[in-house]
């Protein structure tokens, strides 16, 4: 048989499962920016711009340096 602290314990948890369940099912949509949207709801990836000074490069670097920290 249970005590009182396990059955508590139990209603709490179903609780809080019934309160989440209920809260992300209620929830409304995240907004969609209009820019990118067709009547139809396709989305559409604005073109990717590229830089001449980006595609003429020897080798890969980041431009901002990365520091690297050894943990000990």
């Amino acid at each position: 048989m249970m005590n009182h602290g396990q059955v508590t314990f139990k209603l709490l948890f179903i609780y809080i499962i019934l309160l989440l369940a209920l809260l992300s099912g209620c929830a409304s949509p995240p907004p969609i920016d209009k820019t990118f949207v067709m009547p139809d709801k396709t989305f559409i990836m604005p073109e990717a711009k590229t830089y001449p000074e980006e595609s003429r490069v020897l080798v890969a670097v980041p431009v901002i340096p990365v520091e690297i920290h050894s943990i000990k």
